[in-house]
């Protein structure tokens, strides 16, 4: 049990998590570093992306937003394909 490498999807999470918090406190780049750590451990994710989606927007950097709120979407779409429940 302990000891064990944590899995890579549970630190993607924890990325995430920090992101949001950084984006909150107006650490936007530390926030983007975080949210590219996630997407390198769990590949597309539709949380990820939507964080990313929405620190495009504090940016001013309209384009990449709905850049990145496209991809949300497409990776919940294929998370919904694969029979997970939905949320």
């Amino acid at each position: 049990m302990y000891g064990e490498p944590i899995p890579a999807k549970l630190m993607a999470l924890a990325h995430d998590t920090l992101a949001g918090a950084l984006m909150q406190s107006g650490q936007a780049d530390q926030a983007s570093r975080e949210m590219s750590e996630a997407l390198r451990l769990n590949g597309p994710s539709a949380w990820t992306h939507q964080g990313s989606a929405q620190l495009a927007e504090m940016r001013g950097a309209r384009q990449e937003s709905l850049r990145q709120a496209e991809l949300a979407r497409r990776a919940w779409t294929k998370t919904e394909r694969a029979g997970l429940p939905r949320l």
